[in-house]
């Protein structure tokens, strides 16, 4: 299974109901995608929003990543952010990893992506250590721990299947 994970800054509160449309797009292109197995998303501090997905392998990802909604936000996104990195890897588990190691990997792993416009954080590549208890992107305030907890009945409207 591969795991991608990404974090987005948003500059403006302006730029908001415009990246709210566009993820919304992106996820249903990713829970449509072939390859596609799960994903979550949540917001952190200061307009900060991270996804992770898992995918069967990496070229489903790619693809993915490479047409509709997806490739139709990027030059949305550098002009939107002034933060974002990427981060890649490979995972026997077959399980969305826990904010821990999502932090973890983004610290050993990630590269900056996108913003055309950086911030000073972004190009030293410096965010929290510590990602805080995640509150769902449009659910209300939850602080769970773990992206998707509870994956048997998944309720929750960040987290996504395939």
């Amino acid at each position: 299974m591969f795991i991608s994970i990404t974090r987005l800054r948003l500059r403006l509160w302006f730029f908001l109901p415009s990246f709210f449309i566009a993820s919304s797009g992106i996820v249903k292109q990713a829970k449509e995608a072939a390859g596609f197995a799960e994903g979550a998303t949540f917001l952190d501090r200061k307009l900060t929003f991270w996804t992770v997905t898992l995918w069967r392998e990496d070229a489903a990802m790619k693809a993915f990543r490479g047409q509709g909604a997806h490739k139709e936000s990027m030059p949305k996104f550098a002009n939107w952010c002034d933060e974002g990195s990427v981060a890649h890897w490979e995972s026997e588990e077959g399980l969305l990893p826990d904010l821990g190691e999502i932090n973890r990997q983004m610290k050993a792993l990630g590269r900056p992506s996108l913003p055309s416009r950086r911030s000073e954080g972004d190009w030293r590549f410096t965010f929290p250590t510590s990602l805080p208890a995640p509150y769902e992107i449009g659910g209300l305030g939850s602080t769970s721990a773990e992206p998707c907890a509870g994956r048997q009945s998944v309720k929750s409207p960040y987290c996504h299947r395939g």
